[in-house]
């Protein structure tokens, strides 16, 4: 397969190959998101990367266990 550097026609039939950018949408960043290099690094970084959205629910749920003010018994 690979990398696709433009998307597909609006007809396309079969298995398409993402752009980085498609890729970079499944993954939930915004559309606003910068990758640097050329296309197959580009792609790594989002391949690689925390999805966004997770990545905020999980900060999330931390930041709300750091405020929980319950304190637990050690046994």
């Amino acid at each position: 397969m690979g990398i696709a550097y433009d998307p597909p026609e609006k007809d396309f039939v079969g298995m398409p190959r993402l752009t980085v950018e498609m890729a970079a949408k499944v993954q939930g960043f915004p559309d606003d998101w910068h990758f640097t290099g050329k296309k197959t690094p580009a792609y790594r970084q989002v391949g690689n990367a925390f999805p966004p959205p997770v990545a905020q629910a999980v900060a999330a749920e931390i930041q709300r266990c750091l405020m929980h003010k319950k304190i637990f018994a050690v046994a």
